[in-house]
């Protein structure tokens, strides 16, 4: 598995949240897309105003067929222009609503690994037997996992929310659920590895860390003078 360069700090962190942790890349691409559906919106806004302008500075004394046909294609295009900046700025807050969503799913999976690092590292200093601090890691683990997992859903509800107000505002008749999986997102948090699997892998883990804590003791001991 490749987690997120960014993950918070703690030797056991990748293996807490890195399933669930959302890299700091994600939050660029939000603020970039809702900066960019931003522009769009205002530069709309303001082809529509100059349509308005030029309409009534020019054919509000006017009358006649050709006057009346001009104005009603002035009126027109302000009009779509400005139902475009609208679907525009609905996109722009739906990107902001899930840059916010990101950014404190980040804040909460930092503490689950701070907590997490924290337990572990009490257990791991206790005088308990190889095979009881096996499982007190373990069942750690397991817990930061059903934190972050539960988080994970949490604010994949939130997102996807968001990109149904998107899909309303086009008129797309599918659901965001849908508008992911069609897209090869799947918006369902990944579940916690079995027991079995978890237990082979913190016993792996502080094998090889009592591995290095023993070939480290040899170096420091030297040969006596």
């Amino acid at each position: 598995i490749m987690f997120a360069s960014d993950l918070p700090p703690g030797e056991w962190s990748a293996i807490l949240v890195g399933d669930y942790w959302p890299g700091a890349g994600v939050l660029d691409v939000l603020a970039a897309a809702a900066n960019a559906r931003q522009r769009s919106a205002t530069h709309l806004h303001g082809y529509a105003d100059q349509l308005r302008a030029i309409s009534q500075a020019h054919l509000a004394g006017q009358e006649g067929a050709t006057a009346d046909a001009a104005r009603h294609l002035f009126s027109r295009g302000e009009e779509q222009a400005r139902a475009t900046a609208e679907r525009n700025g609905a996109k722009r807050r739906s990107y902001e609503s899930a840059r916010q969503s990101v950014a404190a799913l980040r804040e909460t999976l930092t503490q689950i690994a701070d907590n997490g690092n924290a337990a572990i590292s009490r257990i791991q200093e206790s005088s308990a037997p190889a095979s009881a601090k096996v499982a007190g890691i373990g069942q750690v683990i397991t817990d930061a996992q059903t934190q972050a997992r539960a988080k994970t859903a949490e604010n994949a509800g939130t997102v996807l929310s968001g990109v149904q107000t998107v899909l309303d505002a086009q008129g797309a008749d599918v659901s965001a659920r849908a508008f992911a999986g069609s897209h090869g997102v799947d918006p369902v948090a990944p579940r916690p590895p079995c027991v079995e699997a978890l237990t082979q892998q913190v016993t792996a883990r502080l094998t090889t860390a009592g591995a290095d804590s023993s070939a480290a003791a040899g170096d420091c001991g030297g040969t006596p003078p």
